[in-house]
């Protein structure tokens, strides 16, 4: 967030961030570049506000979280999906077992072998981090709110599912993979929250959705993490010869400014 501060304040030094046409965030980039577009006052005052978030912490508000009713879920979904993995595991070896001294039964072993846990963790540490960022920086401000805005906003994530690009911005939502998002008025929270659930520190979001595809309708279940899993850079929507047909967000631009803190 302080390294992309620096980028924006020097676009707006030169004079070019009232020029942006659009701007694609990933990762850690997504919050900031999600805060800029959301924000209504000039550069300075958003600059101050950052600095505010930036002196206090998104990790401290996240941690304090944990005591509220929220961090409770949290808690509980893991033990949950903990003892369940245990469980699951035990059944795994007693299948092995029972394979080895009953070589008639591998069949019962192997279905024992595919069992997975029917839990779907809603409430983990990911959602720990939207709360923080709900509370310090977006409030209750949802995509749809920055549709009037005179750029176009793209929220990188990736869906592991799949292992393909899943896009948030105010116009539309989705995946080429399962399509468009039907609902698409989700919290700016949540969607930065998404693209910046790094893999090594943060769960992914499991998560279920109605999309729309060639005039079809259809449910699946995802799994939204960082958007560096599959762009690092964020750049896959601006590359010429993309087609509203298959992608969404497709947008012709004459010129890429890209900033990278890796």
């Amino acid at each position: 967030m302080a390294f992309h501060l620096g980028c924006l304040r020097a676009l707006n030094t030169l004079g070019l961030l009232d020029q942006v046409k659009a701007i694609s965030t990933v990762s850690g980039g997504s919050v900031i570049g999600t805060a800029w577009a959301a924000h209504n006052g000039d550069f300075k005052s958003f600059e101050h506000k950052i600095r505010t978030v930036l002196q206090s912490g998104l990790v401290k508000a996240a941690i304090r979280n944990v005591f509220s009713p929220l961090g409770f879920k949290v808690v509980g979904s893991f033990l949950i999906a903990a003892i369940l993995s245990i469980v699951l595991l035990l059944l795994r070896l007693t299948g092995r077992l029972i394979a080895c001294f009953i070589p008639a039964l591998k069949p019962l072993s192997r279905w024992l072998g595919a069992l997975r846990s029917p839990w779907r963790r809603t409430h983990t540490r990911s959602s720990l981090l939207e709360a923080a960022m709900t509370d310090l920086i977006f409030g209750d401000t949802s995509l749809q709110d920055l549709s009037a805005k005179p750029f176009r906003l793209i929220i990188n994530a990736t869906e592991l599912r799949t292992g393909s690009a899943f896009r948030y911005s105010p116009v539309h939502s989705g995946s080429w993979r399962w399509g468009e998002l039907i609902s698409n008025d989700m919290p700016l929270a949540h969607a930065v929250a998404v693209s910046a659930a790094y893999p090594l520190f943060l769960p992914a979001f499991d998560e279920v959705h109605q999309f729309q595809k060639n005039g079809k309708t259809s449910e699946h279940r995802v799994l939204l993490t960082d958007g560096g899993v599959y762009d690092n850079l964020g750049l896959g929507v601006f590359w010429p010869g993309r087609s509203p047909e298959v992608s969404l967000n497709v947008l012709k631009v004459d010129s890429i400014i890209c900033c990278t803190a890796g």
